[in-house]
């Protein structure tokens, strides 16, 4: 599979392998480290399946709205409805947070295997949610990756 095709084939296995009922229950799919958000686009616009993406980088989609625009997402030649960017929250997905999700109550949680300071240590999952938000603040992608700022 060529790289440009990978999010359409993906889409495809996920729709044929878990159907459309499935993938569109509660609220919808969660694209863990979903980078620029294509397969998020395809997904919410083209199979009107529910997406949002996690990933601590800025979505880009522009280039999957002029495509969707030029009509190379669509056989027919009926207009399709306007396109939209799937949610998107930005942060990291580490496995302290996830590990906290399924559980609704519980004891502080522990971070310093995370690298958290001591005195970092968040308390709820509220608290963990805002540190991975504001982790994901504090990164940019360049060349060289994800790289820190201050």
């Amino acid at each position: 599979v060529q790289n440009s095709q990978r999010a359409a084939f993906f889409r495809q296995f996920l729709i044929n392998t878990y159907g459309l009922d499935i993938l569109c229950e509660g609220t919808g799919v969660l694209d863990v480290a979903g980078g620029k958000g294509e397969l998020a686009f395809q997904l919410t616009n083209l199979s009107c399946i529910p997406t949002t993406v996690i990933d601590p980088r800025p979505l880009c989609v522009k280039p999957y709205v002029r495509k969707y625009h030029k009509g190379l997402y669509h056989s027919s030649h009926e207009t399709p409805p306007p396109p939209i960017a799937p949610p998107h929250i930005r942060m990291f997905f580490r496995a302290l947070f996830a590990a906290q999700l399924p559980s609704v109550s519980g004891p502080p949680i522990a971070t310093r295997s995370a690298g958290l300071e001591p005195s970092d240590e968040p308390s709820t999952k509220g608290d963990v949610f805002e540190k991975e938000l504001d982790a994901a603040k504090r990164v940019a992608w360049t060349r060289k990756g994800l790289t820190a700022t201050e």
